[in-house]
């Protein structure tokens, strides 16, 4: 008896502080959909809810959206399609010079966006890739792919030896194991890593 009174008084608590850290978000929702759009005298329930903000952003921000939006996913296309062989390699070969690389992920992870920044705008007025949706994707990615693959390989390192021993014992080449067994045993990594960069490429005003 006791226990099912603690059981529901952990659930009430953990209720009122799940509300407590969504009501902002509630609130922003609520604000959108009120005919002022005053979020210092809008009403607790948009009891005449209009969608006249959303018609306004869509009409003025429509294509600044989509070109947001192709920039978050091309960065999540390209630094998926890099980082994930790369973890793979760094996971399962035992080569000396994997250390070294780890490190060099690591080093590149510590240098600050500014300075990659002005490198890569040096860069890319030489090449012509100033203004251009890959060169924002090929920025973003630099940024992306050394945190997606440290992900990804901390789950490569775990994934059965015996599962990639079968694949090649049945013939399967390298690359063919890594595209039929490993990647889908790692979708779950694939999912974390795309996710992140995604986010990271999203809010990348600088």
């Amino acid at each position: 008896m006791n226990g099912t009174k603690h059981q529901r008084l952990h659930t009430a608590i953990g209720l009122l502080i799940l509300g407590v850290m969504l009501f902002p978000v509630y609130w922003m929702l609520n604000s959108s959909l009120q005919n002022s759009g005053n979020t210092l005298t809008g009403e607790i329930i948009p009891l005449s809810p209009s969608l006249d903000g959303y018609r306004t952003a869509l009409t003025e921000q429509g294509a600044n959206l989509v070109t947001s939006l192709m920039v978050a996913v091309g960065t999540v296309i390209f630094t998926l399609a890099v980082a994930a062989p790369a973890a793979y390699a760094l996971a399962q070969f035992k080569f000396r010079w994997v250390n070294y690389a780890l490190l060099a992920i690591l080093v590149a992870q510590m240098i600050p966006g500014i300075v990659i920044a002005n490198a890569l705008y040096t860069a890319y007025e030489q090449i012509g890739l100033l203004n251009t949706i890959p060169g924002l994707v090929i920025a973003n990615s630099t940024s992306a792919i050394p945190f997606a693959i440290l992900i990804m390989r901390s789950f490569m390192l775990g994934l059965p030896p015996a599962i990639i021993e079968a694949a090649r014992v049945d013939g399967a080449g390298h690359l063919r194991t890594f595209v039929s067994i490993v990647l889908p045993i790692s979708r779950n990594s694939l999912i974390t890593a795309g996710l992140f960069t995604f986010l990271f490429a999203w809010s990348d005003f600088l």
